[in-house]
């Protein structure tokens, strides 16, 4: 006698929520269309800072997460990179000044290594032992003050701009700069945080400055 056929059957797809870190409050910023919420675990996401802030004037500004779990309310993340659009770097720079960039690695107290590439614009052209004394210090200052942080404080610093001011401020002591910035930092053997396959739906800009 044949045995009955078993019927398979299909978990349903649903959106499940996507959760910004403690650092944001938890806010919602997106939604993506899966069945199982294990299957999102790993997955990258990048978001516009303006979704977390509702400032328009860090529209220029993504955010790259990483999806490392999940919670009655939706999926967890962790921050993984901040970065400036690369168009919007260059209204930075005016002719007769010099711009200054560089990459290298810092770790933080609790062990991460992070990626920054810092990006200074002096107010003039500044010459070549100028260049080098800026480019020097912007190093020794990353490394001094990583080496003293965690690595969520370090991220709540560079969101705040604190980073970057207090940079900026000790770099002045040396030459007259226009701009002082972060053009990307990030957590280095993490991957490069890119838009997530699976679609992914940003939260409404009036429902993140209510999570605020």
């Amino acid at each position: 006698m044949a045995k009955p056929a078993v019927k398979q059957t299909t978990a349903k797809k649903a959106w499940v929520p996507i959760l910004a870190p403690k650092l944001f409050n938890e806010q919602h910023i997106g939604e993506i269309f899966i069945a199982e919420p294990d299957s999102a675990i790993g997955r990258m996401v990048t978001v516009s800072m303006m979704t977390l802030t509702g400032d328009p004037q860090r529209q220029q500004i993504n955010l790259g997460f990483k999806i490392i779990g999940k919670s009655s309310n939706g999926l967890t993340t962790e921050l993984l990179s901040y970065r400036y659009s690369p168009a919007s770097t260059r209204r930075f720079v005016r002719r007769g000044r010099s711009k200054l960039e560089d990459s290298f690695a810092a770790v933080t107290q609790d062990g991460k290594k992070i990626r920054i590439k810092p990006m200074v614009v002096a107010r003039g052209k500044a010459q070549g032992g100028v260049s080098a004394a800026l480019q020097k210090h912007a190093r020794e200052f990353f490394i001094l003050h990583l080496s003293k942080m965690k690595l969520d404080q370090f991220w709540s610093e560079v969101v705040s701009h604190n980073i970057q001011k207090g940079l900026g401020d000790s770099l002045r002591k040396i030459y007259p700069l226009s701009a002082c910035e972060i053009r990307w930092a990030f957590i280095e053997g993490e991957g490069t945080p890119a838009e997530m396959e699976e679609p992914v739906q940003e939260a409404p800009k009036q429902e993140a400055e209510a999570a605020q």
